[in-house]
């Protein structure tokens, strides 16, 4: 295997693992907030 090929490969994944990081943090985010209105009743 190239390195040119390794190389864009690594930031093809990089690039993927950002997006689903800022998706689950969001995902998270959004459940404290609800866990946080349900312990507030």
């Amino acid at each position: 295997m190239s390195y040119a090929y390794a190389t864009v490969v690594d930031h093809f994944f990089q690039d993927e693992l950002g997006i689903n990081k800022d998706r689950y943090k969001s995902l998270a985010d959004e459940m404290d907030s609800t866990f946080a209105e349900l312990a507030g009743y």
